[in-house]
């Protein structure tokens, strides 16, 4: 359902509406498309979510997220202080199923949702997917994860759908 709303489902599978209207005619309206420029879909397994090719520096500034914090200020918030060289460690990694760990790629996948956040403008329209964000994250990085979601939610409200299934 989350990537059906966020529209990357192909249009052949799926025989749906939203909004009453059929799937592919979603998909092709101006607000769906433009909810996308904007938005960020955190996915539950983020080993298959990241480019192998590219380092976690270069995918953290690719694209929509180029402008913005910069991409150390937003990833530092999701490390625990005095962790700055591990973190900077990570940055020219190329992310492959054995490192960084789960939990690590997770965070980055978070900073780069964090940093979409930050160049969102008034009134822009958009959708952030959070699907499991915090499976391969401990009880301290789950909880400043979702400290940080609804700081961002305080500075500027956005939409956000969070899929869990944890319930401590």
């Amino acid at each position: 359902i989350a990537k059906a709303l966020y529209g990357i489902l192909g249009e052949e599978e799926l025989d749906v509406r939203i909004d009453g209207r059929g799937y592919a005619e979603y998909l092709a309206l101006p607000e769906t498309r433009a909810r996308r420029t904007s938005s960020f879909f955190v996915f539950q397994e983020p080993s298959s979510h990241l480019n192998p090719l590219m380092t976690l520096e270069a995918q953290l500034a690719e694209g929509s997220l180029a402008g913005g914090p910069p991409t150390l200020e937003i990833a530092r918030r999701l490390w625990e202080p005095g962790e700055e060289i591990e973190l900077a460690s990570l940055l020219p990694v190329y992310p492959k199923p054995h490192r960084p760990s789960g939990g690590e790629k997770q965070r980055m996948l978070i900073a780069m949702a964090l940093k979409q956040l930050a160049n969102l403008k008034p009134g822009q329209p958009n959708l952030f997917v959070f699907d499991e964000p915090t499976g391969s994250l401990d009880n301290d990085y789950r909880d400043r994860f979702l400290s940080l979601l609804f700081e961002e939610h305080r500075k500027r409200p956005f939409t956000c759908l969070l899929v869990t299934h944890d319930y401590s």
